[in-house]
């Protein structure tokens, strides 16, 4: 995906999900500044956590084992198979480490959009209560007018 070299899988993978969330924050920033209005910013708002909630549905299941490759021409082959010696014997290790993070992934993912839903809902009900308060509030000037 990117020009660069680098020195193992575990660092391109980094480095492409930086530039992700870079490209991300950066377009949510330009939207948020060039809109002034309050109810646009709601909306930025929206968009930011919808955004960065996609995000994490997509990357909540964390992964052990990833394609172990080298670039290397002549001792390649052999670095390669000593990686996947070591993860055989780091397997034991790393696989109920990386099952904890999905499990707290997935309950957060899981909690977040519980919130966000919330959230709508508090929104909606917070509408319907601004347009009974003001058609109170029109009601109340009829009436001292009356009087």
């Amino acid at each position: 995906m990117s020009s660069q070299k680098f020195s193992s899988v575990a660092h391109e993978v980094i480095y492409e999900k930086l530039i992700k969330l870079h490209t991300i924050s950066n377009n949510l920033n330009l939207n948020t500044k060039s809109n002034n209005n309050n109810q646009k910013n709601k909306n930025d708002y929206a968009k930011q956590a919808t955004i960065y909630f996609e995000i994490m549905k997509k990357e909540k299941d964390v992964v052990a084992h990833r394609i172990i490759t080298s670039h290397r021409e002549y001792i390649g082959k052999l670095i390669v198979f000593g990686k996947k010696v070591a993860r055989k014997l780091l397997k034991w290790y790393i696989n109920p480490i990386t099952e904890q993070q999905t499990r707290f992934n997935n309950a957060t993912v899981n909690t977040v959009q519980t919130l966000i839903e919330d959230i709508k809902s508090l929104r909606l009900n917070d509408e319907n209560e601004i347009s009974k308060i003001t058609k109170l509030e029109n009601e109340i000037s009829k009436i001292t007018k009356l009087e």
